[in-house]
């Protein structure tokens, strides 16, 4: 039922009935798989830790095409690239992702049109802020909202722009010493950029 073989180019294990069990009853002992080091030499590149009562990979571990990276004991959380998108898929509860360091930072990038990748926004855990360092878009009818019960918003349906504010005074304030609060309009003819169709002065 287990054999043992070699075919004189390659090694071989093989069990016919039930299922084959590898163990080492040692204390603390470990399982290594070892194999060639491209230089000749032989190095681990998986260990079954049983000191440290976990699995180690000390080389890189790749899943093919269309195969789940999963965990979880139903397989909730999987990873998987499908040939040419690459997909986070949790389906149990709700997804974190978590930085622990100490001022960490939380980054997202992606491609900068030039061939090289750069950062569109973070999470920045020394200044405690979201930090964006491109332009935001929000579509139609989508709405920026501020506030725990969405108290102001802010949005274009298409047509027309609103400044929303649902409760309380609104406020529009210029902190700058001797600086202006300017309303531009455009002229009615359509000519030139904008024109100051109403503003506010601070006197000197």
């Amino acid at each position: 039922d287990l054999r043992l073989e070699h075919t004189g180019s390659d090694g071989t294990i093989k069990n016919y009935t039930g299922n084959l069990t590898i163990s080492n009853t040692t204390d603390d002992g470990d399982i290594l798989f070892q194999s060639d080091d491209g230089s000749g030499g032989v190095t681990n590149y998986l260990q079954i830790d049983g000191g440290g009562a976990l699995t180690r990979a000390y080389k890189n571990f790749r899943v093919q095409d269309d195969v789940n990276l999963q965990a979880g004991s139903s397989g909730d959380l999987e990873i998987v690239h499908a040939s040419n998108c690459s997909y986070i898929n949790n389906k149990t509860g709700d997804l974190y992702i978590t930085n622990s360091t100490d001022d960490g930072d939380v980054i997202f990038r992606s491609d900068d049109t030039t061939g090289g990748v750069t950062e569109y926004f973070r999470l920045d855990g020394g200044e405690t802020k979201t930090i964006f360092s491109k332009d935001t878009r929000h579509s139609d009818a989508i709405k920026a909202n501020f506030g725990t019960n969405d108290d102001l918003q802010i949005y274009h349906d298409g047509t027309t722009a609103y400044i929303d504010n649902i409760v309380g005074s609104t406020y529009i304030k210029n902190s700058e010493v001797d600086a202006d609060i300017n309303f531009y309009g455009t002229k009615s003819d359509g000519a030139g950029g904008g024109t100051t169709e109403l503003y506010f002065q601070i006197d000197s």
